[in-house]
C-alpha cells in the first residue's frame, strides 16, 4: 500500500518578512477568500464539512503562533484526508447541534511535524457538518500494536 502525502506547507520568502500578526491577518484573507463556502468531502466518514467565516474566524482567533498561522493553507486537504478520532457532545448543549466530531492529521509545517487536530460540528438540521476550529499540536508518533 503507498503512503499517503502528507500535508506540507513553508513560509515563502515574503512571509518571512511579515510579523507573526499580519501573517495572521495575510492567512485569515487568504481563508475567507478561498475557503469560505467551500465544502470538502472527508474520506474517514464520507460527508461533506462547510467552512464558513464563524469557523475561519474562530482558527483566527485561537491562533497564536506562526506555524499555525500558516496551517489554515493546509486547511482543505486536511478536512479531506485527516481521520476520525472522536466524538462527544457539544459544551455547553446547544439544541441545534447534534454532536462535535474530531478529526486528526499528521502535516508538516516549515519543516516540523504536527498533528492537526480538527473540530467540526453538526448540527441537526440537514445533519451539516460544518467546520468549527482547528489547532496544531505537536506530532507524536504512534507505534503501531
Amino acid at each position: 500500500m503507498e503512503e499517503a502525502q502528507i500535508p506540507e506547507i513553508w513560509e515563502t520568502e515574503e512571509d518571512k518578512k511579515l510579523s507573526d500578526r499580519e501573517i495572521k491577518e495575510k492567512n485569515f484573507k487568504w481563508a475567507l477568500d478561498n475557503l469560505r463556502g467551500k465544502i470538502f468531502f472527508n474520506r474517514s466518514i464520507k460527508q461533506d464539512i462547510s467552512v464558513s467565516r464563524d469557523g475561519l474566524s474562530e482558527w483566527k482567533n485561537a491562533t497564536k503562533s506562526r506555524d499555525q498561522a500558516l496551517s489554515v493553507k493546509l486547511l482543505g486537504v486536511l478536512l479531506e484526508v485527516a481521520g476520525f478520532w472522536k466524538e462527544g457532545h457539544h459544551i455547553p448543549p446547544d439544541p441545534n447541534i447534534m454532536k462535535v466530531v474530531y478529526f486528526k492529521q499528521h502535516c508538516k509545517i516549515n519543516g516540523k511535524n504536527y498533528t492537526a487536530v480538527i473540530t467540526v460540528k453538526v448540527y441537526k438540521s440537514q445533519n451539516r457538518h460544518k467546520y468549527y476550529h482547528h489547532y496544531l499540536d505537536d506530532f507524536i508518533l504512534e507505534l503501531e500494536k
